[in-house]
């Protein structure tokens, strides 16, 4: 292990068990760990750590999180700071080990190109297929269960081991997994962004009733979204494909697009490929019929908004 260190992962699982296996094959005490992260505390603190002598052991591990000066990022090192730091890296303490946790390096920053010189870049990868059956070793699964559950965790080794916890305990007593198991027992990671509203765009506006419902049910009973808040959000994904499609019209480029309607680029290329799908009538159909119900709802013509959206969407 090399006294400097950088772990690059947004990852929370790979990073503990990064940092697990540094503290058991370098042998450090537990007195001798400090533990920082720089979106609740200062790197001043950090550089502090690094220039005191311990009086309890010569061997020292600083730990610091969401380490912000090395990525891409708008808020920056203080001057003084940077400069303390680069003069440490130069002429550190070799009984001293610090291991600095970013999700990104930003290769044009004067920091990261110090720490490059002296630190090892560890990027920690696994295959989450062998993990999930490394997690699961003693029961027999399913074809199709790992499968299933990989796509529920979003390939995220952090829930991965969560729910393969969940799913032990669930079926202790068989000791086998089905992907029934799976889809009963495991939330989907169902992180709501552009892409996830924009396949249950698609299946509302395609009238794929079962697919639109499951997208439903999901929001509402695994996420707690409220019927009046997914209304909003179908409403805004039109209003975008509307938008987009009058620009495409008078050549507007994505870039044109983002600076005009102050939107993220990505949701912008979500909208360009999906409007191509939709005639103009459709969407704004769409829209006077999710005002409807908006107003039902809000009016009390419609005793329960849940069972009023889930009724607008089998009529489809």
């Amino acid at each position: 292990m090399k006294n400097i260190n950088i772990i690059i992962s947004s990852d929370n699982y790979l990073i503990e068990q990064e940092i697990k296996t540094m503290i058991k094959d370098e042998h450090f005490e537990i007195e001798a760990i400090s533990v920082y992260d720089l979106e609740e505390e200062n790197f001043d603190l950090v550089l502090e750590d690094l220039d005191t002598y311990s009086l309890l052991t010569t061997k020292k591990l600083i730990i610091v999180n969401n380490a912000f000066f090395l990525k891409s990022s708008s808020k920056k090192l203080d001057e003084k700071l940077e400069k303390h730091f680069i003069d440490y890296l130069h002429n550190y303490n070799p009984d001293y080990y610090l291991i600095l946790i970013a999700n990104q390096l930003d290769a044009r920053k004067k920091i990261v190109n110090e720490l490059k010189k002296v630190a090892n870049l560890i990027e920690p990868n696994v295959d989450l297929a062998t993990l999930a059956k490394q997690f699961l070793h003693n029961y027999n699964l399913e074809p199709g269960s790992i499968t299933t559950l990989l796509a529920y965790c979003d390939n995220n080794s952090n829930k991965l081991y969560q729910e393969c916890e969940k799913l032990k305990l669930y079926c202790l007593d068989s000791k086998y997994i089905t992907v029934k198991d799976v889809e009963q027992l495991v939330m989907p990671q169902l992180i709501i962004n552009d892409q996830y509203i924009f396949d249950f765009v698609n299946a509302f506006i395609q009238k794929n009733k079962r697919q639109c419902l499951t997208y439903y049910y999901n929001l509402v009973n695994k996420l707690g979204f409220e019927p009046l808040s997914i209304i909003g959000l179908l409403a805004n994904q039109f209003r975008l494909l509307y938008q987009v499609k009058v620009l495409l019209r008078y050549n507007y480029s994505k870039d044109q697009m983002q600076q005009m309607l102050k939107i993220h680029p990505y949701r912008i290329q979500k909208a360009i490929g999906s409007s191509y799908q939709y005639e103009d009538i459709e969407i704004l159909n769409c829209l006077s019929s999710l005002a409807e119900i908006d107003f039902q709802i809000k009016s009390g013509e419609i005793n329960s908004s849940e069972r009023g959206l889930e009724k607008f969407i089998l009529n489809l």
